[in-house]
């Protein structure tokens, strides 16, 4: 069996949660091309993701609140943070899709979600 040690694992859990991260900014930039005529919502949804990253930033701060990381969660801080942020990016990344795919369960109360303009149709 094969063993990484701390620093590769935190190395690993760094490089997944980029790629998650990554893949959360690919789903915007294709939000912000597929409905580039809708102004009003992509600004809308930049304002959301800013303000998301800030919720981001504080939820990994609620999970981690003791001033003194290492000290009161041990060697593995680095890697439960990044395995974290991940974790959210992950589930803002499926939110998004949203923006791309339809809501099939908001029943009538998915706002500018469930339907996307054709491109062009605002121009």
């Amino acid at each position: 069996m094969y063993w990484l040690s701390q620093k590769g694992m935190t190395e690993c859990a760094a490089r997944e949660a980029n790629q998650a991260e990554k893949e959360m900014d690919a789903t915007l930039r294709l939000i912000e091309q597929r409905r580039a005529s809708e102004v009003a919502l992509i600004k809308a949804i930049e304002r959301a993701q800013a303000e998301w990253l800030q919720f981001r930033t504080a939820e990994l701060d609620a999970l981690f609140p003791e001033e003194e990381k290492q000290v009161a969660y041990g060697s593995m801080y680095n890697t439960c943070r990044a395995q974290q942020r991940e974790r959210l990016a992950k589930l803002r990344t499926a939110e998004l899709r949203l923006w791309l795919d339809g809501d099939p369960e908001a029943q009538g109360c998915s706002g500018a979600v469930s339907a996307p303009a054709p491109v062009g149709a605002h121009d």
